[in-house]
């Protein structure tokens, strides 16, 4: 009866959207089953890096939900979430008000409390099981929309600045069949807005309430769990956070490369409101945490191979290297501080010029 009433909701709808966020590497093995369900209905996929989906997803839709105008040409009439929620600040301004639905596996992931449907079990069940009762439906119009999204976010990331770029030249690096362990904070944010992952990659996210604990070790562990060569991509705070976890990431057979973007302090704060609250001084003691640290010999003190690299673009060859190497690599990436934040803005800005010129 819940599918039904879900198929139901499905056929009504003009401007149906999917929606996926971070998930277990397994979640993968949904990809097939779910294209052709996107196909049947003419619907596109928000799906955030560490859904396991990314291959299926809108490009551009966190980027695109970030803006007004992008808001407007995603106007879906029914959002249905698979498992949890994607992360980004834009699918959480998008999905206001919207009629929600969700198929879950496990919890409750609908915190706000405003779905319309919560339909647990199974998510392959339940995706084979709308595909038996969705009547196809092309919905061009709506098609039209969402891949004017799609072309103004591929133009709108040709001229990628600072962090993002960074976190830009990761993502096209990695291998077919790697890992990308992603770095709460700014990191698991600005990927989906930085660029799409190469096909064949998993992610891992620690998602969590002390988020920033952790990675080093988290990464270690993937690292020698999988036998898959694995990037970590976090940010300095959370580096020295875990810097004791180098150790065991020393002793790595398998390649892992460990790239830590050193903007000197904890800069999400900088696009959060409390930055506009708050005078400089205390703005960067309190919620910056500038520490004027240089990592890289952090990580060689603890045996690493390590390297500090003149900025984003030297980091593709670097991060080639390193993965094609056994054991750990250490390279810091210097950017300056309130470049995540200036990046996004002249982001945003390119992505609704282009927008505004029909995606071209």
């Amino acid at each position: 009866a819940g599918l039904d009433a879900v198929a139901a909701l499905l056929e009504q709808a003009a401007r149906p959207l999917f929606a996926a966020g971070p998930a277990p590497l397994d979640r993968g093995a949904l990809a097939g089953p779910l294209a052709r369900l996107l196909e049947a209905t003419g619907a596109p996929l928000f799906a955030d890096a560490a859904s396991q989906l990314a291959a299926l997803a809108l490009p551009g839709a966190e980027l695109a939900a970030q803006t007004e105008a992008g808001r407007a040409a995603l106007d879906a009439d029914l959002l249905v979430q698979l498992g949890e929620a994607p992360i980004g600040r834009g699918w959480a301004t998008l999905a206001k008000g919207r009629r929600r639905v969700v198929l879950a596996e496990r919890g409750w992931p609908d915190p706000e409390g405003d779905a319309e449907l919560l339909l647990r079990g199974p998510l392959g069940a339940s995706v084979a099981g709308l595909l038996e009762r969705v009547t196809p439906a092309p919905r061009e119009a709506w098609a039209g929309a969402w891949r004017r999204v799609a072309e103004a976010s591929a133009h709108a990331r040709g001229g990628l600045e600072g962090e993002l770029a960074a976190v830009g030249a990761v993502a096209a690096g990695l291998p077919e069949g790697g890992l990308l362990v992603l770095g709460n904070s700014l990191p698991v944010r600005a990927i989906d807005l930085a660029g799409a992952l190469p096909a064949g990659v998993g992610v891992v996210a620690q998602r969590g309430v002390s988020g920033i604990d952790g990675l080093v070790a988290g990464a270690a562990g993937v690292a020698r769990g999988t036998g898959r060569p694995t990037a970590l991509l976090l940010g300095d705070v959370s580096m020295l956070h875990d810097a004791g976890s180098l150790l065991l990431a020393r002793g790595l057979e398998v390649p892992l490369a460990i790239v830590a973007l050193n903007n000197d302090g904890g800069r999400i704060f900088e696009q959060l409101p409390v930055h506009g609250a708050l005078e400089a001084a205390p703005f960067e003691a309190h919620f910056a945490m500038r520490h004027g640290l240089a990592l890289a010999p952090i990580a060689a003190a603890y045996g690493l191979e390590a390297r500090t690299l003149a900025g984003p673009d030297a980091l593709g060859p670097a991060l080639a290297a390193a993965l094609e190497a056994p054991g750990a690599t250490f390279l810091e990436v210097p950017v300056p501080p309130g470049s995540a934040a200036a990046a996004t803005r002249g982001l945003r800005a390119r992505f609704e010029a282009a927008l505004a010129e029909g995606g071209r």
